[in-house]
Protein backbone atom coordinates (compact mmCIF):
# COMPACT_ATOMS: atom_id res chain seq x y z
CA UNK A 1 0.00 0.00 0.00
CA UNK A 2 2.86 2.38 0.68
CA UNK A 3 4.17 1.93 -2.88
CA UNK A 4 0.79 2.80 -4.40
CA UNK A 5 0.59 5.95 -2.28
CA UNK A 6 4.18 6.89 -3.19
CA UNK A 7 3.46 6.48 -6.92
CA UNK A 8 0.36 8.66 -6.62
CA UNK A 9 2.28 11.32 -4.73
CA UNK A 10 5.16 11.15 -7.19
CA UNK A 11 2.85 11.31 -10.22
CA UNK A 12 1.02 14.29 -8.72
CA UNK A 13 4.31 16.03 -7.96
CA UNK A 14 5.53 15.56 -11.53
CA UNK A 15 2.24 16.83 -12.98
CA UNK A 16 2.31 19.78 -10.59
CA UNK A 17 5.85 20.73 -11.64
CA UNK A 18 4.85 20.64 -15.32
CA UNK A 19 1.69 22.70 -14.69
CA UNK A 20 3.70 25.18 -12.61
CA UNK A 21 6.14 25.65 -15.49
CA UNK A 22 3.27 26.33 -17.91
CA UNK A 23 1.37 28.60 -15.53
CA UNK A 24 4.38 30.73 -14.72
CA UNK A 25 5.25 31.02 -18.42
CA UNK A 26 8.86 30.49 -17.47
CA UNK A 27 10.93 28.50 -19.89
CA UNK A 28 11.53 25.55 -17.59
CA UNK A 29 12.80 22.80 -19.82
CA UNK A 30 12.34 19.04 -19.55
CA UNK A 31 15.76 18.69 -17.93
CA UNK A 32 14.83 21.11 -15.13
CA UNK A 33 11.43 19.51 -14.52
CA UNK A 34 13.00 16.04 -14.37
CA UNK A 35 15.76 17.13 -12.02
CA UNK A 36 13.45 19.11 -9.71
CA UNK A 37 10.93 16.28 -9.57
CA UNK A 38 13.66 13.72 -8.88
CA UNK A 39 15.17 15.81 -6.10
CA UNK A 40 11.78 16.51 -4.51
CA UNK A 41 10.74 12.84 -4.65
CA UNK A 42 13.87 11.77 -2.78
CA UNK A 43 13.48 14.55 -0.19
CA UNK A 44 9.79 13.71 0.31
CA UNK A 45 10.51 9.98 0.45
CA UNK A 46 8.34 9.27 -2.59
CA UNK A 47 10.97 7.18 -4.27
CA UNK A 48 14.45 6.13 -3.39
CA UNK A 49 15.19 4.36 -6.64
CA UNK A 50 13.75 4.37 -10.12
CA UNK A 51 13.45 7.14 -12.66
CA UNK A 52 11.36 10.16 -13.51
CA UNK A 53 9.67 10.93 -16.81
CA UNK A 54 9.11 14.51 -17.92
CA UNK A 55 7.94 16.14 -21.14
CA UNK A 56 8.46 19.59 -22.57
CA UNK A 57 6.19 21.06 -23.66
CA UNK A 58 3.24 19.20 -22.14
CA UNK A 59 0.98 20.63 -24.85
CA UNK A 60 1.77 20.97 -28.57
CA UNK A 61 0.00 22.08 -31.74
CA UNK A 62 -0.58 19.76 -34.71
CA UNK A 63 -1.60 21.18 -38.07
CA UNK A 64 -1.67 19.78 -41.58
CA UNK A 65 1.66 21.49 -42.30
CA UNK A 66 3.45 20.99 -39.01
CA UNK A 67 3.83 18.01 -36.65
CA UNK A 68 3.55 18.30 -32.87
CA UNK A 69 6.87 17.74 -31.10
CA UNK A 70 7.71 16.92 -27.50
CA UNK A 71 11.04 16.36 -25.73
CA UNK A 72 10.99 13.55 -23.16
CA UNK A 73 13.50 13.40 -20.31
CA UNK A 74 14.12 10.14 -18.44
CA UNK A 75 16.16 10.79 -15.29
CA UNK A 76 17.55 8.10 -12.97
CA UNK A 77 16.70 8.36 -9.26
CA UNK A 78 18.81 6.69 -6.59
CA UNK A 79 21.40 5.36 -9.06
CA UNK A 80 18.78 3.46 -11.07
CA UNK A 81 20.47 1.71 -13.99
CA UNK A 82 18.74 -0.37 -16.63
CA UNK A 83 16.57 -0.41 -19.73
CA UNK A 84 13.47 1.80 -19.84
CA UNK A 85 10.90 1.15 -22.58
CA UNK A 86 8.64 3.94 -23.87
CA UNK A 87 5.19 3.85 -25.46
CA UNK A 88 2.40 6.21 -26.52
CA UNK A 89 -0.95 5.22 -25.07
CA UNK A 90 -4.28 6.62 -26.20
CA UNK A 91 -3.11 8.84 -29.06
CA UNK A 92 -6.16 9.94 -31.05
CA UNK A 93 -7.29 7.95 -34.08
CA UNK A 94 -5.87 9.56 -37.19
CA UNK A 95 -2.61 10.53 -35.49
CA UNK A 96 0.76 8.78 -35.70
CA UNK A 97 2.86 8.87 -32.54
CA UNK A 98 6.57 8.32 -33.28
CA UNK A 99 9.36 8.06 -30.70
CA UNK A 100 12.97 8.66 -31.76
CA UNK A 101 13.80 5.61 -29.63
CA UNK A 102 11.45 3.06 -28.07
CA UNK A 103 13.88 2.47 -25.20
CA UNK A 104 16.84 3.98 -23.40
CA UNK A 105 19.42 2.49 -21.06
CA UNK A 106 20.04 4.55 -17.94
CA UNK A 107 23.48 4.41 -16.32
CA UNK A 108 22.32 5.51 -12.86
CA UNK A 109 23.65 9.06 -13.28
CA UNK A 110 22.91 10.62 -16.68
CA UNK A 111 19.57 11.74 -17.99
CA UNK A 112 18.40 10.37 -21.36
CA UNK A 113 16.36 12.30 -23.91
CA UNK A 114 13.90 11.03 -26.50
CA UNK A 115 11.96 13.01 -29.11
CA UNK A 116 8.26 12.37 -29.66
CA UNK A 117 6.57 13.51 -32.86
CA UNK A 118 2.85 13.36 -33.59
CA UNK A 119 1.70 13.68 -37.20
CA UNK A 120 -1.67 13.43 -38.88
CA UNK A 121 -2.14 10.08 -40.63
CA UNK A 122 -1.99 10.77 -44.36
CA UNK A 123 -2.47 7.44 -46.04
CA UNK A 124 -4.58 4.38 -45.54
CA UNK A 125 -3.09 1.29 -44.04
CA UNK A 126 -3.39 -2.25 -45.18
CA UNK A 127 -4.96 -4.70 -42.79
CA UNK A 128 -5.68 -8.37 -42.97
CA UNK A 129 -9.16 -9.48 -41.95
CA UNK A 130 -10.01 -12.80 -40.30
CA UNK A 131 -10.33 -14.57 -43.65
CA UNK A 132 -6.74 -13.68 -44.51
CA UNK A 133 -7.61 -11.36 -47.39
CA UNK A 134 -6.14 -7.88 -47.48
CA UNK A 135 -8.36 -4.83 -47.47
CA UNK A 136 -7.52 -1.16 -47.62
CA UNK A 137 -8.87 1.12 -44.90
CA UNK A 138 -9.70 4.73 -45.46
CA UNK A 139 -7.44 7.09 -43.56
CA UNK A 140 -8.89 8.37 -40.30
CA UNK A 141 -9.33 12.12 -40.48
CA UNK A 142 -8.19 13.84 -37.32
CA UNK A 143 -10.91 16.24 -36.21
CA UNK A 144 -9.77 19.62 -34.87
CA UNK A 145 -9.89 19.78 -31.10
CA UNK A 146 -8.04 19.10 -27.88
CA UNK A 147 -6.80 15.56 -27.17
CA UNK A 148 -4.92 13.99 -24.28
CA UNK A 149 -2.71 10.93 -24.37
CA UNK A 150 -0.09 9.31 -22.18
CA UNK A 151 3.56 8.49 -22.66
CA UNK A 152 4.47 5.55 -20.47
CA UNK A 153 7.96 4.49 -19.39
CA UNK A 154 8.55 0.98 -18.00
CA UNK A 155 11.76 -0.28 -16.47
CA UNK A 156 12.76 -2.89 -13.89
CA UNK A 157 9.84 -2.67 -11.44
CA UNK A 158 9.08 0.99 -12.15
CA UNK A 159 6.39 2.54 -14.35
CA UNK A 160 5.98 6.26 -14.94
CA UNK A 161 3.30 8.05 -16.97
CA UNK A 162 3.16 11.61 -18.19
CA UNK A 163 0.03 13.21 -19.63
CA UNK A 164 0.43 15.14 -22.86
CA UNK A 165 -2.02 17.39 -24.68
CA UNK A 166 -2.39 17.62 -28.45
CA UNK A 167 -4.10 20.64 -29.98
CA UNK A 168 -5.29 19.86 -33.53
CA UNK A 169 -6.00 22.81 -35.83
Amino acid sequence: MVRAQSFTTYGSLSAYMQQLALASREQINADSVGQLTSQASVVLGCGTSGFSLGASPSSALLSTHSPASYALAITPIGNFAGKVSLACIGAPKGANCTLSSRSVVLDGVSQSSVSLTVTAAGTGSENTDHSGSERRQRPQKLTPGLYSFIVQANGIGTTRDTLLTLVVK
